[in-house]
């Protein structure tokens, strides 16, 4: 099946697709990142000066703070702190970094190090891997550390040629990149964090696209042939190189693997002329090993939109994540589960495999990322109003969620790491800097008690 688009050569073509004339300020945001407000200007409450007041999270001085979840949202750190009288948020701005204008950095699963796209944003032929691809020449990668609670450039030795593409996986050793040749084939690799040495994984004369890895290291992509728009095959190379290979079936095109937190289930989406599905696909493991690894059937599949196109797509793709809350959650989805915009829900949803159904999250959310610990149970959304704190397994309404910042931030989990709590990395937009991404760290700990007068 085709995945060409034709009339979209540039992002202002997101405007014509179903998913962003329900969304689209808050698609932009995920996708391009439009500009936000300053960091400083957008917290929920902060620590009043003497002779102050607190801001509420409008900014407003005469307006109610917002009354965040009874469980604590957040943790204190040297700056920055927050605070509701039930719970406190701490942030600790690292720096910010250049970027295409396009791609969102890529976070490392420790928390220590951030993948940047830079220079030229490759077209949508590229970003899609549809037959009008190109090499993106203009295209350059870099990686920052976040291991000091600063934002540090890892100065390589030999940074990798121009033209290789931010992927959507990383382990210990690197994370994933693309990049297409004059051919028109597409080649995957691992750029290591700190040399920048690439390591390539697949060149086999195909268009591989999509990759991303499993907890257990395993490499899962989509391919086809140069020159066809299909078959689009689901691939997962395990550790040993073997292959397994699931076609979608029909005019079905597998798109944008995802592995759960577990490693037992790979959520694809499944783009047909019928619409567009995701599908979660068993992981079978012979005796347990994590080492030999293969594709096994299709457990659970739900239909997302009846008619969408290929940018619509790539944009639910996107937003696809493990789910799993911290271990001693009470009542946590299973670690088989991911979060997602659920087109039919308006919002982003939970998918756990053991229920079969969408559990919805804050109104209007796009993605969201679990909360790091079991005091905060919950996931931090991004949506058009702001960061939104959802808390898990509450009813009412409490589960709409209290919004953290008045700006649309992204997080990434951050588990704890030597020297350095459990918390969450965000990424939003510099003010007035278009090509510029602010990197935050956020934390959680119990609420601070209350001040008597």
């Amino acid at each position: 099946m085709s995945l060409s688009n034709k009339g979209a050569s540039s992002p202002s073509s997101l405007a014509r697709t179903t998913l962003v004339a329900r969304l689209a300020p808050a698609l932009r945001t995920l996708v391009l990142l439009a500009t936000l407000s300053s960091l400083a200007a957008c917290v929920t409450e902060r620590v009043p000066r003497s002779g102050s007041r607190p801001l509420s999270s409008s900014g407003n001085r005469n307006a109610a703070p917002v009354a965040l979840p009874d469980s604590p949202v957040a943790t204190p750190a040297n700056r920055a702190q927050t605070v509701t009288a039930r719970a406190q948020v701490a942030i600790l701005p690292l720096g910010s970094v250049q970027y295409d204008g396009q791609r969102l950095p890529l976070v490392s699963g420790d928390g220590l190090f951030v993948a940047v796209q830079s220079g030229d944003a490759p077209g949508w032929g590229t970003i899609l891997a549809d037959r009008s691809q190109e090499p993106a020449i203009g295209t350059r990668l870099a990686v920052y550390s976040l291991a000091t609670n600063s934002l540090s450039p890892i100065e390589w030795g030999q940074s990798p040629e121009s033209g290789w593409m931010l992927a959507s996986g990383s382990d210990s050793r690197g994370f994933l990149a693309e990049r297409v040749e004059p051919d028109s084939s597409r080649n995957i690799a691992r750029v290591a964090w700190l040399t920048g040495q690439v390591e390539m994984l697949v060149r086999d004369g195909r268009v591989n696209a999509h990759a991303s890895l499993t907890p257990q290291g395993e490499l899962i992509y989509v391919r086809r042939p140069v020159g066809s728009p299909g078959p689009w095959e689901l691939v997962m190379r395990d550790r040993t190189g073997r292959e397994s290979i699931a076609l979608a079936g029909g005019d079905g095109a597998y798109l944008y693997p995802v592995s759960c937190a577990d490693g037992s289930l790979i959520y694809a989406l499944v783009h047909s002329p019928g619409g567009l599905e995701v599908r979660a696909i068993r992981v079978l493991r012979k005796d347990g090993s994590d080492t030999r690894a293969t594709l096994g059937s299709v457990i659970v599949r739900r239909t997302l939109e009846e008619s969408t196109d290929a940018i619509g797509a790539y944009q639910v793709g996107t937003t696809m994540r493990p789910a799993a809350l911290a271990s001693g959650t009470p009542e946590a989805p299973s670690r088989a589960s991911i979060v997602m915009f659920s087109p039919r829900n308006g919002r982003a949803a939970v998918l756990d495999p053991t229920v079969g159904a969408f559990v919805p999250l804050a109104p209007k959310s796009i993605t969201a990322a679990p909360s790091p610990t079991p005091t905060s149970p919950g996931y931090y959304c991004t949506t058009p109003d702001g960061l939104v704190f959802a808390p898990w397994g509450v009813k009412g309404p409490a589960a709409q969620g209290a919004v953290l910042f008045d700006e649309p931030f992204v997080a990434w989990p951050a588990p704890a790491s030597p020297g350095i709590a459990p918390g969450l990395i965000l990424i939003g937009p510099v003010k007035g800097q278009a090509d510029r991404l602010s990197v935050v760290r956020m934390f959680e700990v119990p609420a601070a008690e209350p001040t008597k007068p």
